[in-house]
């Protein structure tokens, strides 16, 4: 039996590498917060205080000391754009208003990063954030943040 082995451009490899990112902040959310319920639901007390991230309020949060992030937002989604503006606020634990209105987009299980930057917007929300909701945070700054 031989085995062949197909080098992939890097094009073809993106959508492979972005589902590997998704792998270490799904399992933890998972661990930390129970099984998802249904593909546009989440069931655990994090999950639950997702669904009203609109309504709660900005303030200033708890630093989280990372690499400073410079990147250029042209050409990124409009995830990745929330995720840099999000990650950059966090890194400095100063909030700006306007990232308060704006849409994260639906909930959905396939599109972990959608969950991810709900995440980081309900701990912008908290004065006193659960260690899990640290832990949640520190998972997708190190993972996401960095790319």
């Amino acid at each position: 039996m031989q085995v062949q082995l197909e080098i992939l451009p890097d094009a073809a490899m993106m959508p492979h590498l972005l589902h590997f990112n998704e792998l270490p902040f799904k399992n933890l959310f998972e661990y930390l917060d129970g099984e998802t319920t249904g593909p546009a639901s989440i069931s655990g007390k994090i999950g639950k205080q997702l669904t009203d991230r609109v309504k709660l309020p900005i303030m200033n949060c708890e630093a989280i000391e990372l690499d400073e992030i410079n990147m250029n937002k042209t050409g990124l989604s409009k995830d990745q754009q929330y995720l840099l503006d999000i990650g950059r606020t966090i890194q400095t634990g100063q909030c700006a208003p306007d990232l308060a209105v704006r849409d994260t987009g639906p909930l959905s299980h396939s599109r972990w990063l959608t969950c991810a930057n709900w995440v980081l917007r309900l701990f912008i929300s908290q004065s006193s954030p659960t260690s899990e909701l640290k832990m949640l945070v520190n998972c997708i700054m190190k993972t996401y943040a960095p790319v």
